[in-house]
């Protein structure tokens, strides 16, 4: 929504004013087409990016949050317990909702969402942050693409970089400081499937 973007663009705006234009090109690389994956490319910006060791979403609660009222203090702290993963698509029900598995933490989400619950397929994966809020679960940053044969390539890949089997704890996988490196897997997964859908 305009006013999900517009707070998105409040805490990118601060990191802007805060660190520079360096905060932003830092992640250039992190992205193959930042401009087609804007979805998730801001509310992962504002929130998520690692400055000095922190999240811009740390540092604006920190600095702004006496500046923000009580409702806003909660949604900016519901975006901060979110975390970008790799998660499972198990049900649908067009125009309405999810339910989805993270990959990784093992934990199972019913979200509301009217868009991609009407284009998405059970045993799909997507890259995505999910944020619960006033007891309403949604997503907030997905990545465009969403994967089906090579799943298994990223979340493999994942593990070994986080040397976990078992379910990761969310603490552990949100301090990890793993995004840059899963957003690039994607992206390389993505372009697997382009080239194997090719040769069909």
């Amino acid at each position: 929504s305009g006013k999900k973007y517009k707070k998105c663009h409040l805490e990118e705006d601060a990191a802007r004013g805060r660190f520079g234009d360096a905060w932003e090109k830092r992640y250039r690389t992190v992205f193959r087409d930042m401009y087609d994956e804007l979805d998730l490319v801001v509310p992962w910006l504002a929130f998520d990016a690692r400055v000095e060791g922190r999240r811009v979403g740390e540092w604006f609660r920190e600095e702004q949050g006496t500046a923000l009222s009580a409702e806003e203090r909660a949604r900016l702290d519901s975006q901060l317990a979110a975390w970008l993963s790799v998660w499972e698509v198990v049900e649908t029900d067009p125009g309405v909702g999810l339910i989805v598995k993270d990959f990784l933490t093992a934990k199972s989400v019913r979200v509301t969402e009217r868009t991609a619950s009407r284009t998405l397929r059970p045993g799909d994966a997507i890259l995505v942050r999910v944020v619960a809020h006033d007891g309403i679960a949604f997503l907030s940053g997905m990545h465009s693409r969403a994967l089906r044969s090579e799943t298994g390539y990223v979340v493999d890949r994942l593990r070994q970089r986080l040397r976990r089997e078992s379910a990761i704890p969310v603490e552990r996988l949100r301090k990890a400081a793993i995004d840059p490196f899963m957003i690039r897997t994607w992206s390389e997964a993505v372009a697997i499937e382009d080239a194997l859908a090719r040769r069909r």
